[in-house]
């Protein structure tokens, strides 16, 4: 139970915290990342990202849209949150026909008549279309 005035935890008030990332640290190349060449530098950056990890497993369900990701943190992080959200389509999707089908056609109109669409030219543009064949 909240009382009056307290600040509610996320558990508190029972929201869930998802984080959706692509982790980029995995493949940063230190060399070229600003460190200059420093070997302590680049030491810093590994431990940077391995903290802000950590801090991103907090959640309770972290989303990534590679495989590789999630298999990475599985094997590193023993990360039992981790799951594969893929993002777009990776199927194929059938070519539409783009040609007129047989049979008979119809024409449509779509909004409100009135002054400047008037069913006058919707008899037109069927006419030319039926011209056109």
């Amino acid at each position: 139970m909240i009382t009056a005035g307290a600040t509610p935890s996320p558990k508190t008030i029972d929201q869930r915290r998802v984080a959706l990332t692509s982790p980029q640290v995995k493949t940063l190349q230190t060399d070229n990342a600003g460190t200059l060449g420093s070997a302590l530098a680049a030491r810093l950056m590994k431990l940077a990202g391995r903290v802000l990890t950590r801090a991103i497993l907090t959640a309770d369900v972290v989303a990534l849209t590679i495989p590789r990701y999630v298999e990475y943190l599985h094997a590193s992080y023993g990360a039992k949150n981790a799951l594969l959200a893929p993002h777009g389509s990776f199927e194929d999707v059938a070519v539409p026909a783009y040609g007129v089908p047989a049979g008979r056609r119809k024409v449509m109109a779509f909004g409100k008549w009135g002054t400047y669409k008037t069913v006058d030219m919707l008899v037109e543009a069927y006419q030319e279309l039926l011209q056109r064949g």
